[in-house]
């Protein structure tokens, strides 16, 4: 703008818009505020910034310089007004990362629930997901990444060989064999505070400190329908899959020598077999069906749950995580399991499912993730 100048400049704007100036050995003045063509108020007494709320349309505006020897330059800033207390944002599953970004400093309260492991029949349930909570306290413009579990293939071809796939961040895969059908593992729901790679936990095994919370999935189910069928006694009568934890997942329930274990907070959970082999599960991910045999997969979680290696095993849980210092107020819960009352790994077991997202309850289906602005500081 050149000295003793005035213009008019026509812009859009969405949301809050603020336009000001900061220098100080001349004057630099706002007049003649028109939305749409209509002159309003806003302009403040000093003349120097104007603040408009809700504004659908054409903002312009007189800038006038009062100086004789200097130029100055105006820029226009949109503001969005920090959300009420109470605010809630709601993650589903998506099948990706995504990003919450803190509108105010604040407590912010993290709740997440894992998914449920894959289904037989529609009798036996794979293993439900977790619940986490706690509060954590963050600046304005702080980002998140919010990983929603997605739930365990259902078993349900009882014709043929087949493959069924785990949930999304760290469900274990199932496969069966056209006599027992078994269900994939359900994912963990996390939210973390550095984006690695695409943001699931397999990916922080070397950067735990990043991970605020965790809800752990589900095992999937299984049985061994011919014999169902036929009214034979068989070791893989229906179960439904270990629930996700909880500072620790719930095994995967068998009526053969081949259990396999929940995941822990220090573990993944063993393979169930006869000659105990070593997990296929580990660090943010469920055990997988072993080689060329067939059983459900294991839960997602911060270790995952166990599946099996040899002859057939219902999946374990995966474990949930409150560990991180960041937190307070922290709990977990889970459907049936073992608790704990030590702060870091707080678990109340509980009967209490729902397939819709509710607090201290277990989760059917795909995991959930909510955030909510408690208070400002």
């Amino acid at each position: 703008v050149i000295g003793y100048a005035a213009y008019n400049t026509t812009i859009n704007v969405y949301g809050n818009g603020k336009l000001a100036e900061n220098l100080s050995d001349f004057k630099v003045y706002l007049s003649n505020l028109k939305v749409n063509g209509k002159e309003v108020s806003g302009i403040n007494n000093t003349k120097d910034e104007f603040i408009i709320n809700d504004v659908n349309g054409d903002i312009s505006v007189d800038v006038i310089n009062d100086s004789t020897e200097y130029d100055t330059e105006s820029y226009l800033e949109c503001v969005k007004e920090d959300e009420n207390v109470g605010k809630v944002w709601n993650y589903d599953y998506t099948g990706g990362e995504q990003t919450f970004i803190a509108s105010a400093n604040g407590s912010y309260k993290l709740e997440v629930w894992g998914a449920s492991g894959g289904t037989v029949d529609t009798s036996y349930y794979g293993g439900y997901g977790g619940y986490s909570s706690g509060l954590i306290k963050l600046n304005k413009k702080d980002s998140l990444y919010v990983i929603v579990g997605g739930s365990g293939g259902n078993g349900d071809d009882y014709s043929t060989i087949k493959v069924y796939t785990g949930g999304y961040n760290g469900g274990g895969n199932s496969k069966s064999d056209g006599a027992t059908v078994w269900g994939a593992g359900g994912g963990a729901t996390s939210i973390q505070n550095s984006l690695i790679d695409d943001g699931q936990l397999k990916n922080y095994s070397n950067n735990i400190s990043n991970i605020l919370i965790v809800s752990g999935g589900g095992g999937g189910a299984g049985w061994h329908y011919k014999a169902y069928l036929t009214n034979q006694k068989s070791p893989y009568n229906p179960h439904s899959g270990g629930s996700g934890g909880g500072y620790v997942g719930s095994n995967g329930i068998t009526e053969k020598d081949s259990l396999a274990l929940g995941g822990s907070q220090s573990e993944y959970g063993a393979n169930g077999n006869t000659n105990k082999v070593i997990s296929n599960a580990g660090f943010g991910y469920g055990g997988n069906y072993g080689g060329n045999q067939y059983a459900s997969g294991g839960g997602g979680g911060f270790y995952g749950g166990g599946s099996a290696y040899t002859n057939g095993s219902f999946g374990a849980g995966g474990s949930g995580y409150i560990g991180n210092s960041l937190l307070t107020e922290k709990s977990m819960y889970c459907y049936n399991c073992d608790e704990s009352s030590d702060e870091s790994t707080k678990t109340i077991s509980t009967t209490c499912v729902s397939k819709t997202p509710t607090e201290n309850c277990a989760k059917a289906g795909n995991g959930y993730a909510r955030i909510t602005l408690i208070s400002k500081n």
